[in-house]
């Protein structure tokens, strides 16, 4: 996803990639001269230790907000749309390892079956 944002950075400036994690478990790199023609920023973000850098008011108003958003059904986490039986587990696993699972894969046991 990161090359693709920086595809999107447009010529005009004034653009800011925020990095902010490594989901895909490979660490991009950029040719800085995209930045210096572009004229974009290129920001890292440590989201929890931004929130300490404010005062406490201000974090505890934030985490609030996220809280109240995941109540109200606002935040929803993207999961690859498929459940596996225990089965199939292998299946799952494979594709977390080719990189094809975003947000979580779920593998279902079935609890009620006689070990």
């Amino acid at each position: 996803m990161f090359d693709e944002c920086v595809r999107c950075m447009t010529p005009e400036g004034g653009g800011r990639l925020l990095v902010i994690g490594f989901a895909s478990g490979q660490i991009p790199k950029i040719a800085v001269n995209l930045a210096l023609i572009k004229g974009f920023s290129v920001v890292g973000v440590r989201s929890g230790a931004q929130l300490h850098m404010f005062n406490h008011k201000y974090r505890d108003e934030c985490h609030q907000d996220l809280v109240n958003w995941a109540k109200a059904g606002k935040l929803v986490p993207p999961i690859n749309g498929q459940e596996y039986e225990l089965s199939g587990a292998r299946e799952g696993f494979r594709l977390i390892l080719d990189k094809k699972v975003i947000g979580k894969a779920v593998i279902k046991f079935n609890v009620s079956a006689k070990l």
